[in-house]
Order: structure tokens, then sequence, then C-alpha cells
């Protein structure tokens, strides 16, 4: 199955995927719905190959246990795969492989674990790769079983990175055990690929939760989700607001009162953030790095940093390669 054509519908695919919530429909009664330049037959074939729906006669059937499986994958696959800064990256660890700069590669790995470990949405986000591309191995000829293995092996040193940041033991296990039964009953590659976001996010998000002192509200939290996802695009409160379904002035002063930060700091620190990252790991420039993160300008971008740094991205850059080559 072809993932680039889901990706490339998400807001139709998630009016498909509402309708067949209420009962099962035909193919023209679902093409009704859709604006007619987009392909609904080729979104159903292609969502039905993942195993999301089944086809009884003349009427699609959606398959209840796997729809919080598609919309996650929506929101996260979509949302990060269609951001250039994410691109870019994977174009960057995909030449760091060519080369066989081995020691670029595991600091990257590591950092992308620590990441997890710390509950890190943000730079787990901008170090994920996908499961098999260059630098996998063969461990087995068929390409579906191969992605199991892969998958299998990711689970579990999640969950042993994850049982070392403090995640108690049983938790850990029962996370993995869930995720590696999923595995085993997966009949696609997309379904592979569903469950990896899947499994790192809930490390990661169990990890947050962990390493937070604070219990923020749910409402909050959906903010924090919708900010990290969409780090590099402009982030407008109403946007925010809107994905967690309250009023723009409620948030506001829910976020504040919790977070004890404006929701415009908070996506600055985020974004500061998230340059670090880039700036350590990354041959970026700053200009790059500030039309990436969709900031206004390179100079508005460097004094944004230097604000919650205390130094320029150039300073930044030089003091981490400075500490980690000997």
């Amino acid at each position: 199955m072809d993932l680039k054509l889901l990706l490339q519908y998400p807001k139709a695919v998630q009016v498909l995927l509402a309708a067949l919530q209420k009962s099962p429909a035909s193919l023209p009664k679902l093409e009704k719905l859709l604006p007619p330049e987009i392909p609904a037959a080729a979104l159903l074939s292609a969502m039905e190959q993942a195993g999301f729906l089944t086809k009884t006669g003349s009427r699609y059937v959606l398959q209840q246990e796997t729809l919080e499986q598609m919309q996650q994958f929506l929101q996260l696959y979509a949302a990060v795969q269609n951001q250039q800064a994410e691109q870019d990256f994977t174009h960057f660890l995909a030449a760091q492989r060519e080369a066989e700069t081995q020691h670029a590669m595991l600091v990257t790995e590591l950092a992308f674990f620590e990441s997890v470990v710390s509950g890190n949405s943000d730079t787990v986000h901008l170090l994920y790769t996908p499961l098999g591309g260059k630098g996998y191995g063969e461990l087995s000829r068929d390409p579906l079983r191969n992605l199991k293995y892969h998958l299998v092996i990711t689970i579990s040193m999640l969950t042993r990175y994850c049982i070392q940041g403090g995640m108690p033991q049983e938790e850990a296990f029962n996370l993995s055990d869930l995720y590696i039964q999923r595995t085993d009953t997966a009949v696609s590659e997309a379904q592979i690929h569903v469950l990896h976001y899947q499994a790192i996010q809930d490390f990661t998000g169990k990890m947050r939760r962990l390493q937070d002192n604070t219990r923020y509200s749910p409402l909050v939290l959906k903010a924090m989700d919708y900010i990290s996802i969409h780090l590099h695009s402009r982030i407008f409160l109403q946007d925010v607001a809107d994905a967690a379904a309250v009023s723009a002035p409620h948030l506001s002063r829910l976020f504040q009162a919790e977070v004890h930060l404006s929701i415009s700091e908070y996506i600055a620190i985020k974004k500061v953030e998230a340059a670090k990252n880039l700036l350590q790991y990354t041959e970026h420039t700053a200009a790059s790095i500030s039309s990436l993160l969709s900031f206004s300008s390179q100079s508005y971008f460097i004094k944004v940093f230097q604000k919650y740094v205390g130094m320029t991205p150039k300073e930044y850059r030089k003091q981490f390669h400075d500490s980690t080559h000997f």
C-alpha cells in the first residue's frame, strides 16, 4: 500500500472514517461526501489494504478495533512526515549512513532514546527515522516479517531504556507485551509503521507524565501535544484552542495557571529546544533553522534563542561541538 496516498488526503480520510463510524456505506454514497477531485475509491482501497476497512458485498465496513490506530496514524505520521524539517533531517541521517559515519549514527540513536526517556516528544519527532530504511539489516527476506523483527527490537530497546529511566518494570513490560502482540497479528507493512509510531508515542507520553511532577489537565496536555506535533509551522492560539475544543481565552487562562507560562512563551521555548537539537545533530545554518521552525525572520530567531539560551545559535553550536570532540 502507498502510504503517500493517505498522507496526501488526510482530511478526506477523516471524513470517510467519520461516515463509516456511523454505519457501513457503499462507494457511491461515500463519494458524495468528498469533492469530485478526491480519489475516494483509491483511498478506500488503500485503507482496506492496510486492514482498517473490510468490504462486505458493495459496502465498506470500518474495523472498529483499528480505528484508533488509523486516527493516530493520520495525526502523527502525516503531521511529522509533511514537515519539511523532518524531510531534511531524514535526508541528513541518510547521508550519515551513506558515509558510514558511525559516531554520528550512535550519537543520534542515543539522543533519540534519551529523548523518549525524558518525555521530550519534540526531539523524538526530530530524530525519528522510519523502520526498514538504510542502516537496517535484513533479518528476513519476507518484507513484512523483516519489519516485524525490527519493530520487536525497537520495542525491546524502548522498554529497557524506559525502565532505566524510572518507568515501573510491570508497566513497561505490559506495554511491551501489548505492542509485540499487536505486531504479531499485523497483516500489512502499513500496520507495522502505524504500530511503530504508536509505540514511540506511547512510551514517550508515559515517560513525560512520569517526569512531570505537575499533573496537567487533559485540556493542557492536548494543547501541548498539538504544539509538539506542529512545531515546524506557525502556531496560532486559535488553532491550539480548536485542537483542545475550548475557547482561546479559557485555554489561555488554564494554561497560564497550570504551566505558569503563556502559550506564546511555551511555543517559543519549545521551538528553541528544537533549534538546539538541530544545531547539535545537523549542519543546518541559523537561517535554515529559522525557516524550518517558521520564525518570522532570522534576526528574530537569534533574538529569541539568545533570550532563552543566553548565547547565539552560532555560539551554542561551537560550545556543543567543543564539548563532544576531544
